[in-house]
C-alpha cells in the first residue's frame, strides 16, 4: 500500500481507520441545500396539482407569483438597479414557463416525469443554474 501511496505516513502503531473523522463543513450546507431542494420540489409539485386539479384563468397568475418568490428565495438581486430587476424577471419568467408547461402537459406525463421535472426545477433553482436570458425560455426553437 505504501508504493501505491507513497506520501502517506502514519505514525507507528496508529491506524487511520480509527481515527475519527471530523464532518466536512460542507456537510450542514449540503443537508441543508438537500432540504430546500425538496421544500421547493414539494411546493412545486402542490402548486401544480392544484392548478390541474382547479383549472381557471388566474392559474397563470398565480403560478407566476409562485416563481417569483421561489427565485427571491433562493437567489439575490439588486433591485435598485435595472440589470438586477431584468435578472430576476427574468429567471421567474423562465420558471413560470416551465411550470405552466408541465401544468400544460400533465395528463401526457408520467409521474416518473413530472418528479423528474419538478426535481430538475428546484435543483436549477437552489443551485442557481438558471439562464440568465430569455433565449433559453422560449419554448421549442428550430435545431439545426
Amino acid at each position: 500500500m505504501s508504493e501505491k501511496y507513497p506520501h502517506t505516513q502514519h505514525n507507528s502503531g496508529e491506524n487511520p481507520l480509527d481515527q475519527p473523522v471530523d464532518a466536512a463543513p460542507s456537510t450542514e450546507s449540503d443537508d441543508r441545500e438537500q432540504q430546500l431542494r425538496w421544500d421547493i420540489s414539494d411546493a412545486l409539485l402542490k402548486a401544480i396539482d392544484d392548478a390541474v386539479v382547479h383549472r381557471s384563468d388566474q392559474q397563470p397568475a398565480a403560478t407566476a407569483e409562485l416563481a417569483l418568490a421561489l427565485v427571491q428565495l433562493t437567489h439575490s438581486f439588486d433591485l435598485n438597479s435595472e440589470t438586477g430587476k431584468h435578472a430576476l424577471a427574468t429567471r421567474a419568467n423562465y420558471i413560470s414557463d416551465q411550470l405552466n408547461g408541465l401544468v400544460r402537459h400533465y395528463d401526457d406525463l408520467t409521474t416518473s416525469d413530472l418528479q423528474g421535472g419538478v426535481e430538475a426545477l428546484a435543483f436549477m433553482l437552489v443551485s442557481n443554474q438558471l439562464p440568465t436570458d430569455n433565449a433559453e425560455s422560449s419554448e421549442g426553437g428550430e435545431h439545426e
